[in-house]
Order: C-alpha cells, then structure tokens, then sequence
C-alpha cells in the first residue's frame, strides 16, 4: 500500500536525520508545508 511506502520513505528520512546530526550536522530550519530539512555542516 502506498501508506506503507510513505511511512517507510518517512523513517528512512528520520533515520538519515539522525544520523546527520550525530555527525555533527546543525538542523537551521524546517520547511512544514513541504517537510523539507535544511542542514548545515557545522564547522
């Protein structure tokens, strides 16, 4: 079902988050209309 696809799609997106931050990614901002992530590279 696509519901499955979207909540897969949606932990595979909050595991690389995740996974970012831990590697020292700064979230700035969060687009919620479009759930878009902005990250920056800190340092």
């Amino acid at each position: 079902t696509s519901s499955a696809a979207a909540l897969d799609a949606r932990l595979f997106v909050r595991r690389e988050l995740a996974g970012r931050l831990a590697g020292g990614w700064v979230l700035i901002d969060v687009d919620r209309e479009t759930r878009r992530y902005y990250l920056a590279e800190s340092g």
